[in-house]
């Protein structure tokens, strides 16, 4: 019964500490776990502002508080949740027109 446990508890930790490292990841490099499915390899997310601001724009500017679920307003994201920052050489304007081409 002891040995059931123990490799439940080792099975969990595993899993558990993989989850963890690939969330980290993707705040790190600040995207979505969708975005991160349909990206390609060695694209860079234009919301990548940076490793300590992508974590503050996640967890806020108080890194105290990064790790205690409490709603401050030290704790809280920064943005409001429908525009966020992005990195000013990767942003591209979907819906603005190129010039022609002049030949």
């Amino acid at each position: 019964v002891v040995l059931f446990e123990v490799m439940l508890a080792l099975l969990m930790t595993v899993t558990l500490t993989n989850f963890i490292k690939f969330h980290m990841k993707l705040v790190s490099d600040n995207f979505t776990t969708i975005e991160n499915l349909e990206r390609e390899e060695g694209v860079k997310s234009k919301y990548d502002i940076g490793l300590r601001r992508n974590w503050e724009q996640v967890f806020g500017t108080n890194v105290w508080m990064w790790w205690l679920p409490m709603h401050t307003p030290s704790s809280r994201p920064v943005g409001d949740g429908s525009r966020w920052r992005v990195h000013y050489t990767r942003v591209v304007d979907e819906d603005e027109e190129l010039p022609p081409d002049d030949y």
